[in-house]
C-alpha cells in the first residue's frame, strides 16, 4: 500500500471522527435546548443560581417556580429576597417579562412587556445605610472599566407593564420619613422609555385605587447637617424625586379612587378644619391629559374630583395646572364645590407648604381673576375656621391678589343677595375679623338695601332710630376708607327717599 493510499484512508477516518463528534455534539446541544425548555430542569437550574446568590449575599433568596422560554419570555413565582437581617426586602407573588428574541447579543434591549402581582417592597435604614445598600456592593465592580468612544452603550427600553396588588414600604429612621404607597391595579402603554436617555413618553397610564402616605417624624440623626441640609434642599430645590432630570410625557393618565395622606411631625389629633400636619384627600378620580414633567414642575390637563378629610369637597377641578414646590397655579379654571364655582384663574404661593398652609391666613399668597364665579364662606372656613359662622356666598368678578389678612381687588365686582353689589377697587388688611379691618375702597359703587347690611353687620337692627329700614336702598359712588365704626368718606349717597 503506497504512502498516498494510506494517508487518504488515515484522512477519511479521521473526518468520520469528526463528522461523528460533531454530531453527537449536535444532539446534545438539541438535548440541553430541549432540557432548558422544560420548567423540571429550568427549577434545578434556577435553584442553583439562587443557592449561590444567598451565599454570595449571605441572605435568603429563593423562587419557587420558573418558566423560561426559548430566549425571550421569563416567567417567575415566589421570588422572595431578604436583606442580610432577615427581614423581607422583596416579595413578587408573579413576575412575567417578554424580551427581544436572542437579547444578549442585541444593543438595544425592548421589554416588551412586564407584569408583576401581588409585590411587597420594603426598603428601610436606621443609620446613613440603606438595607439594599448590600446588593449594591455585591454586585459593583471594584474596577469599572472607563467606556471609549467606539463602545456602544446598551439601550433599555419598557414597551407594556401591567402591575397588580403592589405595596411599597419606604422608612427612613436616618432623616425620619416614611413612604407608604400602593395600587391595586396600573396598566402602562408606552410610546417610549428608555432608561439610558432618561425618557418616558406614555400614551395611556390607567391606575385603579392607588394610594400614597408620607409621614414625618424625629429622625435618629435629625440634628446631623446634612440631615438638615437634605430637608432644607427639599424645600428649596423642589422634587426630590425627579433630581435625576428625568424627561416625562403622559399622554392620558386616568386615576380611580385614589388616596393621598400626609402627616407631620405631630402627635396631636387633627383639626375638625383643614390641617396641614394630617392632610387626606380620598376619592381622587379622574384623568391628566398632555401630562409633562421636566425638572421639579409638573403640569398637565386636570378633571378631577376629590374629597379632604376636613369636609371640603371637590365636585370637579377643571383646569390647566402647573405645579412646583413655590406654588400651585390653575389657568382655565373650573373648580366646582357644593357651595361655590370659580371660573378662570387661580394661583397659591407658598415658601413652603406645609409650614404655610398651617398659616393660611398670613402666608399662602393668592392671585386670581375670576368671572361669573361664586364662592361660599363655607369653604373659606375649611382654611379659615374663623370664617364658619358667616354663611355668606358672593358673586364675583375681578382681579384679587395678597393673602387673607392683607387682600386688594382691581376692578371688582361683588354681588350679594338680590340687590346688593359693589364695584372698583377695594383693599382689605385684618381680615377675617371684620370689626378690626381697613376698609380701603375707591373708585366704584356701593348699593344695598336694609336687609343686606343687617346680614353683615346684625348690630344695625339695635337702631331705632332713626328707622333705617325706611331708606329702601342707599346707593353710595365715591371712596371710603376705615373701619365699619370709624371711618372717612367722600361721595353721594341716594336712597329710596332721595
Amino acid at each position: 500500500m503506497s504512502i498516498l493510499a494510506v494517508k487518504s484512508q488515515f484522512l477519511k477516518r479521521t473526518l468520520k471522527i469528526i463528522g461523528r463528534t460533531l454530531l453527537v455534539i449536535i444532539i446534545l446541544l438539541i438535548i440541553l435546548v430541549v432540557s432548558l425548555r422544560t420548567e423540571w430542569v429550568q427549577n434545578i437550574v434556577i435553584g442553583e443560581i439562587t443557592s449561590r446568590l444567598s451565599k454570595q449575599l449571605n441572605t435568603r433568596v429563593s423562587i419557587q417556580k420558573v418558566s423560561i422560554g426559548f430566549f425571550d419570555r421569563l416567567n417567575l413565582e415566589g421570588t422572595l429576597i431578604e436583606d442580610q437581617k432577615h427581614d423581607t426586602l422583596l416579595y413578587a407573588g408573579k413576575l412575567k417579562m417578554e424580551i427581544t428574541d436572542w437579547f444578549f447579543i442585541q444593543d438595544q434591549i425592548d421589554l416588551q412587556y412586564i407584569g408583576l402581582e401581588d409585590a411587597n417592597v420594603f426598603f428601610s435604614r436606621k443609620d446613613s445605610i440603606w438595607n439594599y445598600q448590600f446588593i449594591i456592593d455585591a454586585f459593583a465592580s471594584p474596577n469599572p472599566k472607563k467606556t471609549t468612544p467606539d463602545t456602544k452603550e446598551i439601550e433599555l427600553t419598557l414597551k407594556k407593564l401591567d402591575l397588580k396588588t403592589i405595596r411599597f414600604i419606604s422608612k427612613d429612621d436616618w432623616v425620619g420619613q416614611e413612604y407608604r404607597g400602593g395600587i391595586t391595579s396600573l396598566e402602562l402603554l408606552a410610546d417610549e422609555i428608555n432608561f439610558n436617555r432618561k425618557k418616558i413618553f406614555i400614551s395611556s397610564l390607567v391606575i385603579d385605587k392607588p394610594y400614597f402616605t408620607l409621614i414625618d417624624y424625629d429622625g435618629k440623626k435629625l440634628l446631623d447637617d446634612s440631615v438638615l441640609a437634605y430637608r432644607k434642599r427639599k424645600v428649596e430645590d423642589g422634587i426630590p424625586w425627579n433630581a435625576e432630570k428625568w424627561d416625562i410625557l403622559v399622554s392620558r393618565l386616568s386615576i380611580n379612587e385614589g388616596v393621598f395622606r400626609s402627616d407631620g411631625n405631630s402627635k396631636r389629633k387633627p383639626y375638625d378644619y383643614f390641617d396641614p400636619a394630617h392632610i387626606e384627600f380620598s376619592g381622587i378620580t379622574g384623568t391628566f391629559t398632555n401630562l409633562s414633567v421636566l425638572r421639579d414642575t409638573l403640569s398637565a390637563r386636570v378633571d378631577l374630583k376629590t374629597k379632604e378629610r376636613s369636609g371640603f369637597t371637590v365636585n370637579r377641578l377643571k383646569a390647566d395646572m402647573v405645579f412646583h414646590p413655590k406654588g400651585m397655579i390653575f389657568r382655565n379654571l373650573d373648580l366646582q364645590t357644593p357651595n361655590s364655582r370659580l371660573r378662570d384663574f387661580y394661583a397659591m404661593r407658598y415658601s413652603d407648604f406645609n409650614s404655610d398652609m398651617g398659616d393660611y391666613i398670613d402666608k399662602v399668597k393668592m392671585e386670581a381673576h375670576f368671572t361669573n364665579s361664586s364662592l361660599s364662606t363655607k369653604d373659606i372656613a375649611y382654611f379659615a375656621p374663623e370664617l364658619k359662622d358667616m354663611n355668606r356666598t358672593i358673586k364675583l368678578s375681578g382681579t384679587v391678589a395678597g393673602t387673607v389678612n392683607n387682600i386688594a381687588a382691581k376692578n371688582i365686582r361683588i354681588e350679594y343677595g338680590n340687590t346688593a353689589y359693589l364695584t372698583g377697587n377695594l383693599k382689605l388688611t385684618g381680615l377675617p375679623d371684620i370689626d378690626r379691618t381697613l376698609i380701603d375702597f375707591n373708585g366704584g359703587e356701593l348699593k344695598f338695601n336694609y336687609a343686606d347690611a343687617v346680614q353683615f353687620v346684625p348690630e344695625i337692627k339695635k337702631i331705632k332710630d332713626p328707622d333705617l329700614a325706611r331708606l329702601g336702598y342707599i346707593k353710595y359712588r365715591g371712596n371710603f376708607k376705615g373701619y365699619i365704626s370709624d371711618f372717612n368718606t367722600t361721595g353721594s349717597i341716594e336712597t329710596a327717599l332721595g
